[in-house]
């Protein structure tokens, strides 16, 4: 009985401890992930020390290449150079011309766009915001030094900006992208097991899914996943859609000057690998290429007859919803087909092993089904899925 007094007194001056010691803690995490959240990589590296993961090492000992096993540093860097700028390329060139033109998918346009000359104050509030952490680029010059001059350099960047708008050229030495290769997954003597990662220099569905359930419908999701889809852009096919757009003349030259002749050097344990030419793709890394992305695949929806479309940079998600799964079938294999031609007129192409399909159903309907759909992109059959991942929120045929 005394001992059980004991351990009651015991647990009462423990959670005098523990109890604000707790909320300590999570006030002090708080504070840290408010002043993160607009920094992805500081927000990581919290959550890391939160959990006390350690850091893999991203150093690369060796790769298994066509002329055999690989392991000094220079010729790494040069072997995965050559590796991540001949993606692009090499997909482009398998790509089907197809039967329909890219300008057929086209709604024109009266409105125009230019670009304008930037003022001083524009630019000193522009270098103010740059992200002191923000990692460097081929100059190595960092974004804090750029900060800390801005006051003295701000005069001399506006008028090269300027200079760039007004002759439409950007400077060859702002197109140098420096890439390191991250390990994805698998064996780490493989070149595709590797993603590139570029470092310029600093200068509502599952709502509508659920109405459809609640009134019986059927609805067939199909989550497209295109093949290496930044690094295949058409740069004549992206600066004439700018054209088509609206963008006038010296704009559309100075964008053309800002995507020709990029070039690319490889980091691999400290190394660097000489320059090579990058002849087609978004530049990664860079504040525009999102936005060229997003232009260069706007027109897709066009190309539909029958569906709905979600799109999110390169994630787009294709929906029908009908009583009848057999319309709903051939509604999306038709659409299938039409995005298919529409991906070959844009010098895109779908990587089918990962592309699937969500049937979305109640349980009533999707049990009394005899068999599962048949969809397809083409000759190939798309993957079923009893569930998948979409923007990171987890969704199942029953949701």
């Amino acid at each position: 009985h005394k001992s059980e007094n004991y351990w009651n007194a015991y647990k009462t001056s423990r959670n005098r401890v523990t109890d604000p010691l707790r909320e300590t803690k999570a006030a002090y995490y708080k504070g840290v992930f408010k002043k993160v959240k607009h920094d992805p990589k500081q927000a990581w590296k919290t959550v890391n020390k939160i959990l006390n993961r350690k850091q893999e090492s991203r150093e690369i000992n060796c790769l298994e290449t066509q002329r055999g096993q690989i392991s000094h540093p220079t010729e790494l860097a040069e072997c995965f150079n050559n590796y991540f700028t001949n993606i692009g390329p090499d997909i482009a060139k398998n790509i089907d011309n197809g039967d329909r033109n890219f300008k057929d998918y086209i709604t024109t346009t009266t409105s125009s766009f230019n670009f304008q000359t930037v003022s001083e104050s524009n630019v000193y509030r522009l270098l103010l915001s740059l992200n002191p952490r923000k990692s460097n680029g081929i100059d190595k010059i960092p974004a804090k030094i750029i900060r800390i001059a801005a006051p003295v350099i701000t005069n001399s960047l506006t008028k090269i900006f300027n200079m760039a708008i007004i002759s439409a050229t950007v400077p060859f030495e702002w197109k140098i992208a420096r890439v390191t290769p991250i390990f994805k997954n698998g064996a780490r003597n493989l070149l595709n097991n590797y993603r590139p990662i570029s470092i310029l220099p600093v200068v509502n569905s599952a709502n509508e899914w659920f109405i459809n359930m609640d009134r019986g419908l059927f609805n067939i999701a199909v989550f497209l996943d295109l093949q290496k889809a930044f690094d295949t852009i058409n740069h004549d096919i992206l600066l004439t859609k700018l054209d088509l757009y609206g963008l006038q003349k010296p704009s559309l030259n100075l964008l053309g000057s800002y995507l020709t002749n990029r070039t690319q050097m490889c980091s691999v344990n400290g190394a660097l690998s000489g320059t090579k030419l990058v002849t087609c793709g978004i530049p990664q890394g860079s504040i525009l290429g999102p936005l060229l992305f997003l232009i260069y695949i706007n027109d897709l929806p066009n190309s539909l007859e029958y569906s709905s479309t979600r799109m999110f940079a390169d994630d787009t998600t294709l929906t029908v919803s009908g009583k009848s799964i057999q319309d709903v079938v051939v509604a999306i294999n038709q659409d299938l087909t039409n995005v298919k031609q529409w991906l070959s007129a844009n010098r895109l192409s779908l990587n089918l092993v990962k592309t699937e399909y969500l049937l979305i159903g109640s349980r009533y309907n999707i049990n009394n089904l005899l068999a599962a759909p048949n969809v397809f992109v083409g000759d190939t059959p798309i993957k079923k899925v009893k569930e998948t991942k979409a923007l990171g929120v987890h969704i199942d045929e029953f949701l």
